[in-house]
């Protein structure tokens, strides 16, 4: 991440995010780098260990998160049906 930061120095790039299924990885993520978002899976069946584990640390240290498979590929409609 160090070696990214260097280009937004740069200016090559304007942001810097990473993105991971893991919940845990978010949250050192989000304590530890230096980054201008996270992007984590975040869906209805699995929102416990968001918003006990990664959330947390985004939000005490203003990371924005977005969020990808909100829908489970579109299962959860599936099932809602």
């Amino acid at each position: 991440i160090d070696h990214v930061q260097s280009y937004v120095r740069e200016n090559r790039v304007r942001y810097v995010m990473a993105s991971t299924h893991s919940h845990r990885v978010g949250r050192a993520l989000a304590g530890a780098a230096s980054l201008d978002a996270i992007m984590l899976r975040y869906n209805m069946s699995h929102r416990k260990a968001a918003e006990t584990i990664s959330f947390p640390e985004a939000l005490e240290n203003n990371i924005p998160v977005l969020a990808f498979t909100t829908t489970r590929w579109n299962g959860l409609q599936r099932e809602a049906s």
